[in-house]
């Protein structure tokens, strides 16, 4: 017997007795499993269809539309970083570096203990 990946067992199969004479097995279960087999090809390529539509779906993100917040730079460095340090931290003091090209570039350091 045959195993079939959407069926199970196809149950088709040429079998000969040592006659040579023909005794293979043949009923509906062939149309069945074809059905079956088709059926399944046919969700899957619906789903496939299906996803392959929704990236296509939003192009406003995309070239040329570029939205208003990648327009302008952000806040610099030293206007409040990462939030507000913890109540045990305020007296760190960070310092950013000098150097900055771009206001929103950079990084900042705080002292090592």
């Amino acid at each position: 017997m045959w195993i079939n990946f959407w069926k199970g067992i196809d149950m088709k199969e040429n079998r000969k007795d040592g006659n040579g004479e023909d005794v293979s097995i043949s009923n509906n279960s062939t149309k069945l499993a074809r059905r079956h087999f088709l059926a399944k090809g046919a969700v899957m390529a619906g789903g496939v269809l299906t996803v392959g539509g929704a990236g296509a779906q939003n192009n406003n993100n995309l070239p040329p539309n570029v939205p208003q917040w990648m327009k302008h730079e952000g806040m610099p460095l030293s206007s409040n970083p990462y939030g507000q340090p913890s109540d045990f931290e305020k007296h760190v003091i960070r310092q950013g570096r000098g150097d900055q090209v771009m206001a929103g570039a950079g990084s900042l350091q705080s002292p090592l203990q």
